[in-house]
């Protein structure tokens, strides 16, 4: 059906790499342009931001933040057994919210409890969306061990307030985590991930730079470099269709 429907188009917009070898792989002969959702730049009160660290990050601990469905699909008991081997393996004191909610929530409460991380570890729940910036301005570190996202977005957002990426490598990860850049992204793997994260945990100066990247990354996928882009390639097409009525 894909294939079908995108040969009879003038033009095909995918969102990412991966997106586009697909297609590739389909075998069609479309032009196909590369073109990510955008996300929205802003900044918010300082007062706010403030006040959710003093909430969440007391003694100037630093906050790790997700923000998932909580479902299978998003692999979060692996990145509790991860944040527990940070835990055992690190000086550095820090606290982590988890913000989302979903049928996965009894047994993370589970092994949040069996593996005594209840100091360290809080589900917080859904919250609004128009709010979910101020929990990304907030943090220092957002962490992610997803395997089934198609854009990654989330790590953009994530990225728009600063936070440099820890996550399992997988499709939409890669088009988004450049590895010692804006984050790291690592086998499904509790050391070798739990180490990427103790890494920056142990090296303020590093974590400082790294989000410098993450926001500098982010704002090529702001919704206005997004929407030039498309207008270059709506306009290319418009030309080329022209051009053949002229011609033809």
């Amino acid at each position: 059906m894909v294939k079908i429907f995108s040969e009879r188009c003038d033009s095909i917009i995918a969102p990412t790499e991966t997106a586009k070898r697909y297609l590739e792989h389909l075998k069609i002969t479309r032009p196909i342009d590369i073109l990510p959702t955008g996300v929205e730049l802003k900044d918010l009160p300082a007062d706010e931001i403030h006040a959710l660290r003093r909430r969440f990050a007391p003694d100037d601990n630093v906050l790790l933040c997700s923000v998932s469905r909580l479902a299978t699909e998003k692999n979060l008991l692996f990145l509790i057994d991860c944040i527990e081997y940070v835990a055992k393996h690190t000086n550095v004191k820090f606290q982590f919210i988890m913000v989302g909610d979903g049928p996965e929530k009894p047994a993370l409460v589970d092994l949040i409890q069996r593996k005594n991380l209840q100091d360290v570890v809080r589900l917080i729940g859904n919250i609004p969306v128009d709010e979910v910036h101020k929990y990304y301005l907030a943090s220092d570190i957002f962490v992610f061990t997803s395997k089934s996202e198609t854009q990654g977005m989330v790590l953009v957002e994530a990225m728009t307030g600063r936070c440099p990426i820890i996550a399992v490598s997988a499709g939409g990860v890669d088009d988004v985590v450049i590895d010692d850049f804006n984050g790291y992204k690592t086998p499904e793997d509790v050391i070798t991930w739990g180490n990427r994260l103790i890494e920056l945990l142990e090296h303020p100066d590093k974590l400082q730079t790294m989000a410098k990247n993450a926001y500098d990354y982010s704002t090529s996928y702001s919704l206005e470099a997004i929407a030039a882009q498309a207008e270059k390639i709506y306009k290319r097409e418009v030309q080329k269709i022209q051009h053949e009525n002229i011609t033809g």
